[in-house]
């Protein structure tokens, strides 16, 4: 299959991506703002900007779970309202705070529950309702892509079934993956179940996928990454069939 732009155009994104994972945070989401018309607009935009930059920490498995449970859209597959953005880039802000406190985005993975201090919960409730504030004059189509995208870009590197032609039983029982991944990265790596679910899911997904590569003969061939869908297209500067 020819090599093609948009596959060597994809390929470099998910070799940045992969360093993400090795920086403090990802870089700040920036979602564009629609101010009213008026002064009060012309205000808002003189003070506030035109575009709404969010600092997200590396997203976890305990923040997809605490989604999950929360009915967050971005995890039930339902259409995304304001709320779910607002409640997404509230619980992946480095200074989310829960009720009794701790700032479990500060918590360092196997170290114990970081609680905020007086100032920091101060600065905490102020960035809560900065964005409680901002988010409903978000573009919702526009934040709902830049969302999505933020989290396809953090699956890249999992790997999944990749024979699509067995049938499996829909009464059989279902794996849960993430058992495996802790039983892995806890026989290998020596992570307890807590450092696997405050890991950046990221950075565990480009481990294993580092393992199979290096210590599987065939690895080569069972690795895939999104990119790899681009080698089906025309090769660069070949017209595309009509």
């Amino acid at each position: 299959m020819p090599i093609n732009d948009k596959f060597l155009a994809a390929r470099a994104a998910e070799r940045g991506r992969r360093l993400i994972t090795y920086l403090p945070h990802p870089p700040a989401l920036r979602l564009p703002l629609a101010w009213p018309d008026g002064f009060w607009g012309r205000l808002g935009r003189l003070l506030r900007g035109s575009h709404l930059l969010t600092v997200l920490a590396h997203y976890t498995e305990r923040q997809r779970i605490e989604l999950f449970f929360a009915c967050n859209a971005f995890l039930t597959g339902l259409p995304p309202t304001h709320g779910d953005v607002q409640y997404f880039l509230w619980r992946l802000h480095p200074d989310f705070i829960r009720p009794d406190g701790e700032l479990p985005n500060r918590r360092h993975p196997g170290q114990p529950p970081r609680y905020a201090t007086p100032a920091e919960v101060k600065r905490s409730l102020r960035i809560l309702r900065s964005i409680e504030r901002l988010v409903p004059l978000v573009d919702l189509a526009v934040a709902t892509g830049t969302i999505r995208g933020f989290l396809a870009g953090t699956e890249q590197d999992r790997q999944g079934a990749t024979d699509a032609t067995v049938t499996v039983s829909r009464v059989a029982p279902e794996p849960n993956p993430w058992d495996d991944l802790c039983e892995y990265f806890g026989r290998d790596y020596g992570l307890t179940r807590d450092e696997v679910l405050d890991s950046p899911r990221a950075w565990l997904f480009q481990l294993h996928r580092s393992h199979v590569l290096r210590t599987d003969p065939e690895g080569d061939l069972k690795i895939f990454a999104p990119s790899d869908d681009f080698l089906a297209g025309p090769p660069s500067g070949a017209p595309a069939p009509a």
